[in-house]
C-alpha cells in the first residue's frame, strides 16, 4: 500500500476503467450510454482534489499502522466483463425514484445527526437498513440501482470501521472519518441520477454501472459485527446467571 493515496488511486482506477468501457458500451447501446459514461467520469474526476486532501490527512495515521481511508476501499478489480448482461432489465419508475430520493434525503440527515454525536455504528445501521430496502426494491421491480447501492455500501463500510480507527488513535481519526463520510454522502443524489439514466441502457441488455462497481463487503461485515455483539451480550447474561447459582 502506498501511504496517503488510497482515495485518489481508487478514483483514478475508476476513471481509467470507465473511459475504456465508454466506447464499448456505446457500441452496444447505439451510443445511448455515452451520457451516463461521460457524467460518471466527470464526477469521478471532479472528486479527486478533495480525495487528495483526505488522503493527505490520512497519511500520518497510516504511518502509525492505522488504516483509516486505506482500509475503507476495495480494489477495482476483478469486475464483471463489460458485456455481462444485467440481471434486471426494467427501469425504476418515477414513483420508485421519488420515494428513494426521499429515503436518501432522510438517511443523510439521520447519518449527519449520528456523526455529530460520534455514533458511527448507529449510522452504519441506517446505511445497512436502507441497503436491504433497496435490494428488495430491485427484486420487486426488476430494476438495478447499482450506483446508489455502491455509495451506501462505501459509506457504511467507512462508518463501521471508524470506531476501530478511533480506538487505535485515541479519537484522533474521528474528524477525518466524519469528513470522509460527509463527502461521500454528497454523491448520493448524483448516484441516483446515474441509476435512473442507466435504466434505459439496461433495457437494451447493456450492464453499464452494474458491471463497473466492485463488491464492497459492508453488509457481510456488519452482520458479522452484529453477531459478535450478540455473542458478547449472551456471554455476559450467562455469566450473570452463573453468578446467581
Amino acid at each position: 500500500m502506498v501511504l496517503g493515496r488510497a482515495f485518489c488511486d481508487h478514483l483514478r482506477d475508476a476513471v481509467v476503467i470507465n473511459f475504456e468501457r465508454k466506447k464499448l458500451y456505446a457500441q452496444m447501446s447505439d451510443h445511448r450510454s455515452l451520457g451516463v459514461s461521460r457524467l460518471l467520469i466527470l464526477l469521478e474526476g471532479a472528486a479527486i482534489p478533495i480525495a487528495w486532501l483526505i488522503d493527505r490527512k490520512a497519511a500520518r495515521f497510516q504511518k502509525m499502522g492505522i488504516g483509516v481511508i486505506a482500509d475503507d476501499f476495495v480494489p477495482m478489480h476483478p469486475l464483471p466483463s463489460y458485456d455481462t448482461a444485467p440481471l434486471y432489465r426494467l427501469q425504476a419508475n418515477q414513483q420508485i425514484l421519488r420515494q428513494l430520493a426521499l429515503d436518501l434525503k432522510n438517511v443523510r440527515k439521520s447519518i449527519a445527526s449520528c456523526l455529530d454525536g460520534g455514533r458511527f455504528i448507529a449510522a452504519a445501521k441506517m446505511s445497512y437498513d436502507l441497503l436491504q430496502h433497496i435490494r428488495q426494491m430491485e427484486i420487486e421491480h426488476q430494476c438495478h440501482l447499482a450506483m446508489t447501492r455502491h455509495l451506501l455500501e462505501s459509506i457504511g463500510f467507512a462508518l463501521l470501521h471508524a470506531p476501530q480507527y478511533a480506538k487505535a488513535s485515541h479519537d484522533a481519526t474521528v474528524p477525518l472519518s466524519k469528513m470522509f463520510v460527509r463527502f461521500q454522502m454528497l454523491a448520493l443524489s448524483g448516484g441516483l441520477w446515474l441509476d435512473r439514466k442507466a435504466g434505459v441502457i439496461h433495457e437494451m441488455g447493456v450492464g453499464i454501472l452494474v458491471n463497473d462497481v466492485p463488491l464492497i463487503p459492508f453488509e457481510r461485515e456488519f452482520e458479522r459485527f452484529l453477531s459478535g455483539q450478540s455473542a458478547v451480550r449472551s456471554g455476559k447474561m450467562m455469566g450473570a446467571d452463573s453468578s446467581l447459582d
